[in-house]
Parts: C-alpha cells; structure tokens; sequence
C-alpha cells in the first residue's frame, strides 16, 4: 500500500518543479517588461521636457 503511495507522489513532485520554473520565468519576464516600459516611457518625457524649454 505504501508503494502506491508513493508511485503517486513522483508525478505530482515533478509537475511542482515544472511550475516552479514556469513561475520564475514568468515573472523575470514580466518583471523586465514593466522596467522596460517605464524606461521607455522615462526616455519619452525627458524628450518632451526638452522640446519645451
């Protein structure tokens, strides 16, 4: 009985690993759009504040 038990454990351990690393890759991912976005965005006032002077 306690091999089933244990038979049943691997995949689910596997699946969490799986989604750990899925999980950290999304967020870096997500993480350096938004820094890209807000660079972005930073680098387009500082033209417009030049542009007003």
């Amino acid at each position: 009985m306690l091999e089933h038990r244990r038979a049943a454990l691997v995949p689910a351990a596997a699946y969490s690993l799986e989604a750990a690393a899925y999980s950290r890759e999304h967020h870096s991912a997500f993480a350096y759009s938004s820094y890209a976005g807000i660079a972005s965005g930073h680098r387009t006032f500082l033209r417009l504040a030049a542009t007003e002077l």
